[in-house]
């Protein structure tokens, strides 16, 4: 089965092309895909293009069949929220794949992924399944597809377990986060997770300035708070001053934004138990970040008593419970990951292995 993972991002559509059969799990899939993914032809192989739009969507299309790439699925994973991630979904108020109404991105409220990649492939006689996943899911089962064999020792124990479910957070220009549950699935409901939009303790430094965040819809949700928007308005800087201000560590601004992100992870810790938590963002290259995360992280966890979790074991690892992605691309390996998930058993766990 040929199956082209696309990821779309605020910037690119980028697009990977592999095989899938019907077979045991191979662990190194998400490996050999990740190593396909980092080559200068990879991409140049599928489809990449700037932005969103109908015509992009027609010329990836042209683009695949021009270098003889006829796909039996399309996997997507992009920016949401959407309307509806349930292909058994036929009710007419929601719809599969389709970007929701009130998206931040307003020029594409309504654009509709299923049916703009169907009718672009259509044009050339190709009746390819197609398959919507958000952004942060696919880059949560790339990570689970990476991890997720591979075992640990915790701290001063001897206790060894495995990377079976994680929980991916991201922090760009939106806050989102996947739960990955043991057998590789992203754990749905009626919706994809919001938890960008949980409510949030405010920061005594913003509560003093007056800072209500950035949310259209709310003063106190973490993506209003810790969005990539409001890190750099505290720095009164804009998006493309990234590099300047990463030299400026001593910024109370990495410690407030700090003490949110650690918030969405003691949050995810409570709510799902995992054995590791990712987290992604251009924030989290800053070594020193990491470790103000964890650091507030431990402290909001324990609370006034410092050993309230010491039965979660997985808190203490060698490599430690809060880490960065350990691929460059994770969203693009994720996407061609996704089809995975309904082939053989139905589980990630019985996805075929990778014919080259």
């Amino acid at each position: 089965m040929i199956v082209v993972g696309i990821y779309i991002s605020r910037d690119h559509i980028y697009g990977i092309k592999t095989s899938l059969a019907s077979g045991e799990y191979d662990a190194s899939l998400g490996h050999k895909l990740a190593d396909r993914v980092l080559s200068q032809t990879t991409l140049a192989a599928s489809a990449k293009v700037n932005k969103l739009s109908g015509k992009a969507i027609r010329d990836i299309a042209k683009k695949l069949m021009a270098d003889g790439i006829v796909p039996d699925e399309i996997s997507i994973a992009c920016f949401g929220p959407f309307a509806s991630l349930d292909k058994d979904d036929d009710g007419p108020a929601l719809s599969y794949g389709e970007i929701s109404p009130d998206a931040h991105f307003t020029s594409f409220r309504g654009f509709s992924l299923k049916v703009r990649f169907e009718q672009a492939f259509k044009e050339h006689g190709v009746n390819a399944e197609i398959t919507v996943q958000t952004d942060v899911a696919a880059s949560g089962i790339a990570e689970w597809s990476i991890r997720g064999r591979s075992s640990v020792r915790c701290l001063d124990k001897n206790i060894f377990i495995k990377n079976e479910n994680l929980v991916f957070l991201t922090f760009c220009g939106g806050v989102g986060g996947v739960a990955i549950d043991k057998s590789g699935r992203p754990i749905n409901g009626v919706l994809h997770p919001e938890m960008g939009q949980i409510a949030i303790e405010k920061h005594a430094s913003d509560i003093a300035s007056g800072f209500e965040g950035i949310c259209p819809h709310h003063d106190d949700c973490l993506e209003g708070m810790a969005c990539e928007g409001a890190f750099f308005s505290r720095f009164k800087k804009n998006p493309n001053s990234f590099e300047e201000i990463a030299h400026d560590t001593q910024n109370e601004a990495w410690d407030i934004h700090a003490f949110y992100v650690a918030q969405l992870c003691v949050a995810a810790t409570l709510l799902f138990s995992p054995t590791l938590i990712v987290l992604g963002g251009d924030v989290f290259r800053e070594k020193h970040f990491l470790r103000r995360v964890r650091r507030h992280f431990f402290k909001r966890l324990g609370g006034k008593d410092s050993k309230a979790f010491a039965w979660y074991h997985l808190l203490e690892r060698d490599d430690g419970f809060l880490q960065t992605p350990s691929l460059p691309e994770p969203g693009v390996v994720g996407a061609a990951c996704i089809p995975a998930m309904s082939i053989g058993s139905g589980s990630v766990s019985r996805i075929g292995q990778l014919n080259d």
